[in-house]
């Protein structure tokens, strides 16, 4: 087995941890969560189930990827399934990801609101709600069709890249399922489909991650005053040939991460959990300490009998 087949067993790891994490992160917050209610507990609902859908896509997919030079290849490690139906799976699971950062988004912009005007916030109707959760499927429906329209393979980009990927995975680039985003050919000339893909790309993930940073320090600010009262490599020619597809795993662990920070920072979801489903161990620990206790009184009893 190569050592990059190794991602396999962290997102199978991902995806079961995914699971069991945020369906009991749903399960607490639909049946006993009642601090959080209206559009807010929707959101938060809705960004867990997207979490398991994506670990779950990553394992059908198992996409990874490797950065060379001016070239990033990105293709699927499962040559099992239907080649459509693959290509399909790693199309899908990059969209998934700019849904989640997208989700992420949406969730500091209603903060930053409630923060702000909390009560027009809580009336918002029905439509309005609708809008709030299904707001970051169009972002990444977006990037999907991009990355299916713009990055289809060509004679140059499979050129460019056979050796490295043979060198580096003893795989033959015309077997894979995969894309290819070359925006430059040799001379330095603008490949124009690659290129727009890089920008369309660019564009979606940072308008969304300047959205959490903006509010992200607003908020900080706010509740402080409460309380008081990938185009540089060609440009720099900066050499690069890396197997940047390990990342993948590891973003495939972050939503269990998510919701278990939610729960552990949570007030209500700590008090829930430790009261209802911990009982059973602080009887146990009780009963434990119980013991300790009563045996060297018993003893004591008995020596001065």
């Amino acid at each position: 087995m190569q050592h990059f087949e190794l991602t396999d067993i962290l997102t199978k790891l991902g995806f079961l941890l995914s699971f069991l994490f945020n369906s009991f992160f749903i399960y607490l917050t639909v049946f006993y969560i009642k601090d959080i209610f209206g559009t807010y507990k929707k959101l938060i609902i809705f960004f867990s189930i997207v979490g398991i859908l994506f670990s779950g896509l990553e394992v059908c997919a198992r996409p990874f990827a490797h950065n060379f030079n001016n070239s990033l290849f990105y293709f699927s490690l499962n040559n099992s399934g239907p080649e459509s139906l693959v290509i399909f799976a790693i199309m899908l699971w990059a969209g998934f990801y700019v849904i989640i950062v997208s989700s992420i988004a949406v969730q500091f912009i209603y903060r930053y609101l409630c923060l702000l005007e909390s009560e027009k916030v809580r009336k918002i109707n029905i439509l309005k709600n609708l809008c709030w959760m299904f707001y970051p499927v169009l972002p990444g429906t977006f990037y999907t069709g991009a990355l299916y329209m713009l990055c289809w393979p060509d004679e140059y980009s499979d050129s460019y890249v056979r050796n490295v990927i043979l060198e580096n995975y003893q795989l033959d680039v015309a077997n894979l399922r995969r894309f290819v985003m070359t925006p430059y050919n040799t001379d330095e000339s603008i490949r124009w489909n690659n290129f727009t893909f890089h920008v369309i790309a660019a564009v979606l993930v940072c308008f969304h991650y300047s959205i959490i940073i903006f509010c992200g320090f607003r908020m900080h600010i706010s509740m402080k005053h409460e309380l008081e009262n990938p185009l540089l490599p060609p440009v720099l020619g900066i050499k690069i040939n890396w197997q940047t597809g390990w990342l993948y795993s590891f973003i495939g662990v972050y939503p269990p991460f998510d919701s278990v920070a939610f729960m552990v920072i949570v007030t209500e979801y700590k008090v829930l959990i430790r009261r209802r489903f911990l009982k059973f161990f602080n009887k146990n620990r009780e009963s434990t300490v119980y013991a300790s206790v009563a045996r060297p009184m018993n003893n004591r009893s008995s020596a001065l009998d």
